[in-house]
């Protein structure tokens, strides 16, 4: 079980007496990407949302089942009593389809949640800040600019931006949501390029609206299906009949 980051035991959603997903039982190795498609309203977001129990911030969803994580501290419940959930959040960082910057400049984007969360120096939050840039490959983009709104970035320099603060907080796991559905064909180049150059050192978890995409960056593909089951299929063997169902709307 050393390789296991992440478990779901009999997992299953539903909201207002609708089942989303249903008993979904998946295991997920570290240091991989692993990619959800399906069509819309089967329930990827909200599987992906309960790995880290954002889906605690929608009260409507009600969950069933179990999911162990190891984010640093060895497998175990994230449903534990004891769970210290904004330390999971911190562990287990999530990327949305909508770059979320905050409203202030480009480093301070990146140095406010590091002064919040951790204890580090004023120093070594500015080193953190040029780390983080450097590893999402935007340092030589706005080092000169450091002090410019955060809203002056194009969206794809803003999607970087977003995850470039999450890994200031030395994540274990990143969950993204869609991330480039919004982005043009070089940004979303750029960040495809990024996620395999970083597997190695985090596991990856994503929901993508593009089954090449899924085929070009995944190590395990799992299709959620409509009558609530998910499935994982095998890129190199991708027919027509789960083309059909992840195209259908």
């Amino acid at each position: 079980m050393q390789n296991q980051q992440i478990m779901t035991h009999n997992l299953s959603a539903t909201i207002e007496g609708r089942k989303i997903f249903n008993n979904v039982s998946i295991t997920i190795p570290k240091h991989s990407i692993t990619t959800f498609i399906g069509r819309s309203g089967c329930g990827k977001t909200t599987f992906l949302r309960s790995l880290n129990r954002l889906i605690d911030l929608y009260p409507e969803i009600k969950l069933q089942g179990d999911i162990t994580v190891d984010y640093g501290y060895g497998l175990s419940s994230i449903f534990k009593f004891n769970t210290d959930v904004n330390l999971l959040r911190q562990k287990v960082g999530m990327l949305f389809q909508t770059p979320h910057i905050l409203p202030m400049s480009i480093e301070k984007n990146i140095a406010n949640p590091l002064k919040l969360l951790t204890d580090l120096s004023k120093a070594n939050i500015q080193d953190e800040v040029e780390r983080a840039l450097k590893e999402v490959g935007l340092w030589g983009e706005v080092k000169s600019r450091l002090k410019d709104s955060a809203d002056t970035l194009s969206g794809g320099q803003q999607q970087r931006l977003c995850l470039a603060r999450i890994l200031a907080l030395k994540p274990e796991i990143l969950l993204l949501d869609e991330p480039t559905s919004l982005l043009d064909f070089v940004a979303t180049q750029h960040i495809e390029e990024l996620l395999v150059s970083i597997k190695d050192r985090y596991t990856i978890v994503m929901v993508s609206h593009s089954l090449e995409q899924a085929i070009r960056l995944s190590d395990a593909i799992y299709l959620f299906k409509p009558d609530q089951s998910v499935e994982q299929v095998d890129a190199s063997v991708l027919d027509s009949d789960v083309t059909s169902i992840f195209f259908e709307s």
